[in-house]
């Protein structure tokens, strides 16, 4: 899905979390642009990315492995996390999960 992402992108991906708290800090101040173009389409893909690196820096500092592991292991911990909360909430993570797929896929499109 790299097509979906600005090319300018390219070295600073966030895959580990110093990156992340960069991307986040650098992306994240920016609104969405109007969807009518698909550069526009890209970078508010790059800023819906941002919002989420937000979230898994939080709980990397919050759990205190951030520093220590990669974006990879922070995100499979956080989605194990998520789902010990949906079932404290008494809700399905697969429905939930399905709702955002169905908002993500315009998203990527710009339909949405």
């Amino acid at each position: 899905m790299t097509d979906v992402y600005p090319a300018s992108l390219g070295s600073k991906k966030p895959d580990t979390f110093a990156r992340l708290i960069a991307f986040a800090e650098e992306y994240g101040v920016y609104g969405f642009a109007e969807a009518s173009h698909p550069e526009s389409i890209r970078e508010n893909n790059v800023l819906r990315a941002s919002y989420a690196a937000t979230a898994v820096v939080a709980y990397g500092l919050r759990t205190r492995e951030g520093h220590s592991t990669d974006s990879e292991t922070l995100l499979t911990d956080l989605l194990g996390d998520f789902l010990h909360l949906c079932d404290l909430l008494g809700l399905s993570f697969d429905d939930l999960e399905a709702q955002a797929r169905s908002h993500y896929e315009p998203e990527l499109r710009g339909t949405l």
